[in-house]
């Protein structure tokens, strides 16, 4: 039912706006008559298959197939405008934010597109926004924290003898480690980077000259005695210019689009008076179990 009304939409505004037969046109003749309405050949041709679709043959002509959907839909629209759909709030809407997506697509986007910006102007963008590109080398972790210096020695020895074996690396965590947080997760400090401020700079140094799945420290930290396994390793990224294009194309095209989209609403308002109410406006109240509201 949902599907039907989609399509009716568009015809009812059609069908409530004809108030006289439309005039004979040679280059567009009509092939049908619905009560006072037509239906030209513009519209069959419109939505005839694009695929090369012979026009006979075992499945008949798809050309009386459109016309036949396009007679049912008028019929259905003339019904539907009969028992006062026409002026349904919600399909007048519905017809409304159609009708500006197709003026938006055809007269405002193609503005837009992203082989519109120069190369002048990528060149300047990335020149200007050269660290939103690149991404410093990260290394992943899992932690022991324990406070007593010799208690990490050992701790940090039989690591050594399981790396670089996670998970029996994980039963120590469950063993020793008085860090809840990270216990919770096998240790698990997630990713981070050199100059992470979260981490200590010495540590961070022996951390990223450790091998993956080898074990670092223990290293004395505020908070107590460290020994680290190396679970993972992401390597810096420094792309060219050329291989982020597309993407400051793409960025610069949208912003491009949202700057003109508000100057033209702002011109839209001063060629039209808008005034609002706000004691109105105020007195609005949503209705119950209205899902937009929540």
């Amino acid at each position: 039912m949902f599907v039907v009304l989609i399509f009716l939409v568009p015809a009812l505004a059609v069908c409530s706006s004809r108030s006289r037969p439309a005039p004979e046109s040679p280059d567009d003749p009509v092939v049908a008559r619905v009560g006072d309405g037509v239906i030209r050949a513009s519209a069959v041709k419109r939505r005839l298959p694009r695929t090369g679709e012979r026009l006979s043959g075992t499945n008949g002509d798809p050309r009386k197939r459109v016309l036949e959907d396009l007679v049912r839909t008028e019929l259905l629209a003339r019904e539907a405008k009969k028992r006062g759909y026409a002026e349904d709030p919600d399909l007048v809407a519905m017809f409304t934010q159609q009708t500006i997506a197709r003026m938006v697509q055809k007269e405002f986007d193609p503005q837009f597109t992203p082989d519109k910006v120069t190369d002048a102007d990528v060149k300047a963008h990335f020149e200007a926004n050269a660290n939103a590109f690149t991404r410093p080398e990260e290394v992943r972790v899992s932690q022991i924290l324990v406070r007593d210096e010799k208690a990490a020695a050992d701790i940090a020895a039989e690591a050594r003898e399981i790396a670089p074996d996670l998970a029996s690396f994980r039963k120590l965590v469950e063993r020793y480690s008085m860090d809840h947080d990270s216990k919770r997760r096998g240790g698990d400090l997630g990713y981070f980077r050199r100059d992470d401020p979260r981490t200590p700079q010495d540590l961070s140094e022996i951390i990223f000259s450790t091998p993956d799945g080898q074990i670092a420290g223990p290293v004395r930290t505020a908070q107590g005695y460290r020994i680290s396994q190396v679970t993972g390793r992401r390597p810096g990224l420094e792309p060219t210019m050329e291989e982020v294009a597309p993407r400051i194309r793409a960025e610069l095209a949208r912003q491009r689009r949202k700057k003109e989209m508000d100057a033209w609403l702002e011109r839209l308002r001063g060629d039209h008076e808008v005034n609002i109410d706000e004691a109105a406006l105020g007195a609005i109240q949503p209705a119950a179990g209205n899902p937009q509201t929540r």
